[in-house]
């Protein structure tokens, strides 16, 4: 460190020239051979012959037919010291203010300059000489000012309304613009028909008194046991292009020959399956409808891999802990 700082006072006095197009310079030394050995000296480059004064050097330069030079070329002026301090402050972004009605001089500011920007509102017209600003603290600043017979003393958020600028409403919202968001087809409308008709019948069904076979099936023949396979607990399966239950008979209907359920009906598009490291949206997810007793049968098939919590939201197995479902 000693040594960059030697360098940078001696570049600071040196004598700067140009030896056939070439430039350089020659810094001041304070080696023994000089006479004077408690003030620097220059040795000439080309003699080394040593003087002790700088217009000597460049007038000895000269005589050797160099072109000196009173500085680097291309060298930038250098400007005063700056306070890295207050280069900061300079940059840093100043607190916006907006008036919000300008009939009555009514601004909104945040209230502190670090931290949440808490709003807060001031007024300050000049017309009809109404000033204020909504902070208490402020409010008693500004008036042991007038107690102390400075009158005209205005805290910071009444000082920001001098760089202060004025609301402009939003565009109004476009029914064009709502119609590019949704970006509807005859195909989708008609999946959104038969959803909702879906999800009619299903809440039906579940506030009909068949919820507790609905249960009771799923409890018995669905529940997912406490002792999985590793291979099912551990590793995640690849997520199928679809959901639809597997049964070829109606579950809720009495044997020994119970009927099969009806044709799938679509439930959504878009079923979301939520991983151990990943989210998979836009998965369809089907329902069958038993045509004699009406009920609803749905993909419960934990061997897959995937839990069906609400018919629009799977879960894959090793999501959770391995003693979550006998917990639950």
């Amino acid at each position: 460190m000693a040594a960059i700082v030697r360098a940078a006072k001696h570049l600071k006095h040196a004598i700067y020239f140009e030896d056939n197009g070439i430039q350089k310079y020659c810094i001041p030394c304070f080696c023994l051979k000089s006479q004077q050995r408690k003030r620097c000296h220059w040795h000439c480059p080309k003699c080394q012959h040593i003087l002790c004064r700088a217009p000597d050097l460049k007038k000895h330069l000269h005589n050797h037919d160099f072109a000196v030079m009173d500085k680097v070329p291309n060298k930038p002026e250098e400007g005063p010291t700056e306070n890295p301090k207050a280069r900061q402050h300079v940059r840093q972004e100043q607190p916006p203010v907006i008036c919000i009605d300008k009939r009555n001089g009514v601004f909104v500011t945040p209230k502190d300059v670090h931290g949440p920007r808490v709003p807060i509102h001031v007024k300050k017209h000049i017309v009809s000489a109404s000033v204020a600003c909504e902070s208490p603290l402020c409010r008693d600043f500004m008036r042991i000012g007038v107690e102390s017979g400075n009158p005209g003393m205005e805290c910071d958020h009444l000082q920001r309304t001098n760089r202060a600028v004025c609301y402009s409403a939003p565009p109004a919202l476009r029914e064009d613009s709502l119609q590019s968001m949704t970006d509807p087809n005859a195909g989708d409308s008609d999946v959104d028909e038969r959803v909702r008709d879906v999800a009619e019948t299903e809440v039906a069904a579940l506030a009909s008194t068949d919820i507790q076979d609905w249960t009771d099936y799923l409890w018995s023949r669905k529940r997912v046991p406490e002792d999985l396979p590793e291979d099912l607990s551990t590793k995640e399966r690849q997520i199928p292009d679809l959901f639809e239950p597997l049964e070829s008979n109606c579950p809720y209907c009495p044997g020994p020959t119970p009927p099969a359920p009806g044709e799938r009906v679509l439930i959504t598009r878009r079923g979301t399956v939520y991983g151990v490291s990943s989210v998979t949206r836009g998965v369809p997810v089907y329902v069958r409808n038993c045509l004699v007793c009406r009920r609803l049968v749905r993909f419960q098939e934990y061997q897959s891999g995937f839990h069906n919590y609400d018919n629009r939201t799977f879960l894959t197995i090793p999501l959770f802990p391995s003693d979550i479902w006998t917990r639950s």
